[in-house]
């Protein structure tokens, strides 16, 4: 089975499972926004080039960057819902902030 295949499902998955957690929470409609966010994420895997889910294949630096851009996008979206449900909300904006300001500072001295 394809490795795509898989992320997609489990990501599929653990979008459903958060709709279900954050629905007593926060309501409904906010519970099924923030799920639909995990699918649009699964489903931007398919546009990804085949060789990026392989081993050992070479990539060319655009495909290269795709790829990792989609990556970034796909675990700050992550990384910013989990503190905007997990933290408390005064200080989630705190957080979010100092993440972003820490991984602005990483990329720039690398």
């Amino acid at each position: 089975m394809s490795i795509r295949v898989i992320l997609t499902v489990l990501i599929i998955g653990g979008g459903i499972a958060i709709m279900y957690w954050l629905q007593p929470i926060y309501g409904g409609l906010p519970a099924a926004l923030i799920g639909s966010l995990f699918f649009l994420f699964a489903l931007a895997l398919w546009t990804l080039p085949a060789a990026s889910f392989q081993r050992g294949g070479q990539m060319d630096p655009t495909q290269r960057r795709l790829v990792y851009g989609c990556l970034g996008v796909g675990v700050g979206m992550m990384g910013g819902l989990a503190v905007a449900a997990l933290v408390p909300r005064p200080f989630n904006w705190v957080v979010l902030g100092a993440a972003a300001v820490a991984a602005t500072v990483w990329y720039y001295r690398k």
